[in-house]
């Protein structure tokens, strides 16, 4: 005759079933709330560019054919092609490339910046994120300091190498102070010229 079950095992075989049930509701409420949280990047930058352009959605592309990088740490993630439009309709005449930018060395971390760039030139910079806690770091991040990027020659900038604090402090937008997020705002623009003069390269080269 089998044995019967011991009040421990069946106390113990009650603790794992519920358990396992706690962990299946979990699972399945975690499953719903990532259903209705989650937000396309990748869309939303899209409606925002093509607001910002005052073009419609479908003359902007999503295009890593532009992406080159050297960094691992402060790297282009996206870049998008604005295309011009005539009546409405897109060209295949470039308005703009706009970069989404990761760069290294900041206070908190990294900073992430979007760059407009047109004819070889910076025409627009806005921070994307940062996670700098407000104080003397964030004031390098006012619209007012980052504007004096605007107007560089990408061709002219030739050191690709991560920036030091000697490199942030001699650098435009340095503010007193603020070198760590100096520092992650030019690692942004490194890497932006990066990529931009090696696709440009690529392209006289008929690579």
């Amino acid at each position: 005759m089998a044995k019967q079950m011991s009040a421990t095992t069946k106390d113990v075989l009650k603790c794992v079933l519920v358990l396992v049930a706690i962990a299946l509701v979990a699972g399945i409420l975690l499953g719903v709330v990532n259903k209705f949280t989650y937000v396309d990047v990748n869309a939303v930058m899209l409606t925002s560019l093509s607001e910002k352009f005052d073009v419609a959605q479908s003359s902007v592309k999503s295009d890593n054919s532009y992406i080159y990088n050297k960094s691992e740490d402060s790297y282009v993630e996206r870049c998008y092609v604005v295309y011009k439009e005539v009546d409405g309709t897109a060209t295949d005449e470039i308005e703009a490339l706009v970069y989404l930018v990761v760069g290294s060395g900041a206070y908190s971390g990294s900073v992430e910046m979007l760059y407009t760039v047109k004819d070889g030139k910076i025409a627009d910079i806005e921070v994307y994120s940062h996670s700098e806690t407000s104080g003397i770091g964030t004031k390098v991040l006012k619209q007012e300091n980052l504007n004096k990027y605007k107007g560089i020659e990408l061709s002219s900038i030739t050191n690709y190498n991560i920036a030091g604090g000697a490199d942030a402090k001699g650098d435009a937008v340095y503010v007193s102070g603020a070198t760590r997020t100096t520092r992650g705002v030019l690692n942004s623009l490194r890497a932006l010229a990066y990529s931009y003069n090696t696709y440009v390269a690529r392209e006289a080269a008929g690579e």
